[in-house]
Formats: structure tokens, C-alpha cells, sequence
């Protein structure tokens, strides 16, 4: 069960959640007892803590990026926010957190540069929608009523922006980063409005044919949503850059449910991570406003197993069952593959392994292990270890 937003955590309810061993105790008073703060010595020794101390973001540099994908918990860097100057002028925030950013401010796609990339935001693919009754003139109008920017953690319980359908709150049921633009009144009906904006502090490197995995939540405000989530590589001497994320509402209210995307990228490069939360004035009134929620980031290898592709080093073993044939094994991997179904069939000493679904996430050079008393073997010791020499 989820973690309580307030009150008391103990190293058992963290352990549970986590399951890495983590060692902070929150005391019956709303202390933090414990002084070893394992990788997170940011947060407080002392006082009340919440859950939103322990959810916030791990940067995609060499594994999944984002909330519990791999069960860890960072924090936001204390101290002193940044600032920049928005696509309107003004002065705004820049958040701090561990390997990323929040610019809390306007963006014009196309236009407007984040602090330390080189190129500006790639333009808008979907620049011109079409609204209740007229198509939307883009985002580079300025508001008239600037609104509010802002971020915040959102956790399984949170009350999604406040929105209450048919008399039930919809919850957010996930950890997730949310980005909000509220009470913004646009230049002209049907203009979109960008902001605020999350960016990864690093870049990560990443192989055409690996995928880039996700998930989003958006939510209408005062108007509808037009998000985006862009991967940027700003190494050269020009962007290259793959839109993974452009979603945009077709109506004036309520929200999407949860929604994972998978994006094979097309070219290797070094990439920033950047999401985007935007509002379009759909009804053409002016008022607008949405949210984005964001959580799950990761990267994968990006192939199928195939039979056809083979694999080497498949090795014999004189323990294991003649024409012992089993379907759907249990196995292990090195890499990140998923979802594969494997048959294998021992002949002698020898192992024959078809491939009934080949799942994805797979690279070359992915060893597989497959328990040696599935194959008839001992438990230990006369295990099928292969490596993927080809993918689909």
C-alpha cells in the first residue's frame, strides 16, 4: 500500500515501498530519528517529512530515468532557485532537483531557448489546431493575463488538480512530476500557451533503434491541453532533436488516464529530455490553463529476439533431459528486454531455442539465463546461459 503524504514513515513502510534498503525512520513525533540518509543526505534530519520529500526526479543517464522505475528515491537541491527570462520577458524561476530542472516560465516553440542548450525548442509539429470553431494561431502571442506557473510531486492519492467528476475525485495513481499553467487569459481565442517546462540536466547517450519509454498524464484547467515531450542533441553543429510527446485536446475539459508512449529513436546521439506543458484556448473565451504529469522515463535497447537472427554461445550441457521440451521458460536477461516467450528443446546435449514472442527492449550481446531444472538439470549449475547475436 502507498506511503502516507504526511505523518508517520518508518524504515519498514520505506523498505516495502522501495525495497532497496534504504535506512531513514520516522519516528511516532514526526522525526527523523535516523542520521544515515543513504543517498539522499538533502533531506531534513529532523521535522516532519512527506512523501513528496522522497519522490522527485533521478536524471536518464545510464538507466531508467524517472520515480519508482527503479525504486529510487531522490530530492530537490535546497538552496537559492535559478532564474531566466521567459518568451514574455519576465523574470522567472528556474527548480532545482537531482538531474533535472523546472523552468517556470513561457516557452515559443521554435523560438525560445532553455538555459544551456544550444538551439532553441524545435517548432511545434501540430502548430495550428483546430479549436470549437476557428484554428488556433499558435503559441507566440503574449498573454494577456501571464498566469501561474508552477510544479509540484504528485502522489497515487493526489486529487487530480482538483477536478471532481460525477461527484468522485479522480486520484492520480501514480508518482509523477506535475507541471501547471493556471488562470492564463490568452492574447486572441484559440492561442496556445507553453509552460512550464522540465529538462534533464544531463544528456544521455542513446543508439538509433533504442527506445525512449514514458508516461504521461494531461489534464484540461480553464481550457485544454497541448503538451510535448522532445529528446535534444545539441553536440553539433545543428539540433537533432525526435518529438516523443505531441498531444493536444480536442475539447475543454477533463483528463487522459494514464499513458505510456514508446518511441524508437531514429538517430544515435547525445540527448537532453525535455517536456513541455502547454494550454490551448480551445473554446476561443480566452481563459486556459492544463497540467502535464510525467513519471516512468527510461530508455531501452531496441530489438526483438528472433529466431531467424540465431544466438551464439547456446553451449551443451551432458545433465540436462533428452528431449526435454519447455515452453514459455522463465529467464533472466543483462540487458533491459522484455516480454519475450522462448521454447527450448534439449536434444542430447544440446539446446534448441525457438522464439515465440520476442518481445522488445533487446540488444546484441544481452546474455540470457534459463534455470537448469527447467531443462531437467540441477537447480544450480547446469543453468542455459546465451547471448542475443542477432535482433529483429
Amino acid at each position: 500500500m502507498p506511503l502516507p503524504n504526511r505523518g508517520t514513515i518508518t524504515l519498514e513502510d520505506i523498505d516495502s515501498e522501495f525495497g532497496n534498503g534504504t535506512s531513514l525512520f520516522q519516528n511516532y513525533s514526526g522525526n527523523l530519528t535516523s542520521t544515515q540518509h543513504d543517498d539522499h543526505p538533502n533531506i531534513p534530519a529532523s521535522g516532519e517529512i512527506a512523501l513528496q520529500d522522497f519522490y522527485t526526479i533521478k536524471a536518464p543517464i545510464s538507466g531508467p530515468g524517472l520515480f519508482n522505475t527503479n525504486h529510487n528515491m531522490v530530492h530537490s537541491v535546497p538552496g537559492t532557485a535559478g532564474s531566466f527570462t521567459d518568451a514574455s520577458g519576465a523574470s522567472q524561476t528556474i527548480n532545482n532537483y537531482t538531474g533535472w530542472e523546472v523552468y517556470l516560465g513561457r516557452f515559443v516553440s521554435g523560438t525560445s531557448t532553455i538555459p544551456g542548450i544550444n538551439f532553441p525548442i524545435p517548432s511545434d509539429p501540430t502548430p495550428n489546431p483546430m479549436g470549437s470553431y476557428s484554428a488556433s494561431g499558435g503559441d507566440t502571442n503574449v498573454p494577456s493575463v501571464a498566469g501561474n506557473y508552477s510544479v509540484s510531486f504528485a502522489t497515487p492519492d493526489t486529487i487530480i488538480s482538483g477536478y471532481v467528476q460525477y461527484g468522485n475525485a479522480i486520484y492520480s495513481g501514480k508518482n509523477a512530476m506535475k507541471l501547471e499553467l493556471a488562470s492564463v487569459e490568452t492574447q486572441t481565442g484559440f492561442d496556445i500557451v507553453r509552460g512550464p517546462v522540465l529538462v534533464s540536466k544531463d544528456r544521455r547517450q542513446i543508439t538509433a533503434g533504442e527506445k525512449v519509454r514514458f508516461v504521461y498524464r494531461a489534464v484540461a484547467g480553464n481550457d485544454a491541453y497541448d503538451v510535448l515531450g522532445i529528446i535534444m542533441d545539441d553536440t553539433g553543429s545543428s539540433l537533432v532533436h525526435q518529438f516523443v510527446l505531441d498531444a493536444t485536446q480536442s475539447s475543454s475539459g477533463g483528463a487522459t488516464n494514464w499513458i505510456e508512449v514508446t518511441t524508437t529513436v531514429t538517430t544515435s546521439g547525445s540527448y537532453y529530455f525535455v517536456f513541455i506543458n502547454g494550454t490551448f484556448d480551445y473554446s476561443g473565451g480566452r481563459a486556459a490553463g492544463a497540467s502535464l504529469y510525467v513519471t516512468d522515463v527510461e530508455v531501452l535497447a531496441g530489438g526483438s529476439l528472433t529466431e531467424n537472427g540465431g544466438f551464439s554461445n547456446v553451449g551443451n550441457n551432458p545433465n540436462w533431459t533428452s528431449n526435454t521440451t519447455t515452453s514459455a521458460v522463465t529467464f533472466t536477461t543483462s540487458g533491459n528486454g522484455i516480454n519475450a516467450v522462448l521454447n527450448i528443446q534439449t536434444i542430447g546435449t544440446q539446446a534448441i531455442v525457438r522464439v515465440i514472442n520476442g518481445g522488445s527492449g533487446f540488444a546484441v550481446g544481452d546474455s540470457i539465463t534459463v534455470g537448469g531444472q527447467q531443462l531437467g538439470g540441477n537447480a544450480s549449475g547446469d543453468d542455459l546461459t546465451f547471448n542475443v547475436a542477432a535482433l529483429a
